[in-house]
C-alpha cells in the first residue's frame, strides 16, 4: 500500500493513513520525488510507533526495487 504524507508535515497525513502506517509490516520512505518541507522523521516514527526504512533513488532506479520486492515476498511466504 503507498501513503502519501501530505504537503508539508507530519500533520498533513490522513488518520486511515496513519493506521495503516502503524499497521505495515515495514514503513519504507522514498523523499527525492515528492518533497515534504517540514516532514520530521522522527515525529512520524513516534506516531506510527515503529522504525522507517529510507528509500533513496538509486535503491529504486539502479536497482529496480529488487531488495524491496524480495524482502515484501519473503514476508509474504514466512
Amino acid at each position: 500500500m503507498f501513503v502519501g504524507l501530505g504537503l508539508y508535515d507530519c500533520s498533513d497525513i490522513t488518520l486511515r493513513g496513519l493506521r495503516e502506517l502503524a499497521n505495515a509490516d515495514v514503513v519504507y520512505l522514498e523523499t527525492y520525488t515528492s518533497l515534504v518541507p517540514d516532514l520530521s522523521i522522527a515525529e512520524l516514527e513516534r506516531l506510527i510507533g515503529k522504525k522507517v526504512k529510507i528509500v533513496g533513488r538509486p535503491d529504486l532506479e539502479d536497482r529496480s526495487g529488487l531488495e524491496l520486492i524480495e524482502e515484501a515476498r519473503d514476508r509474504v511466504v514466512a
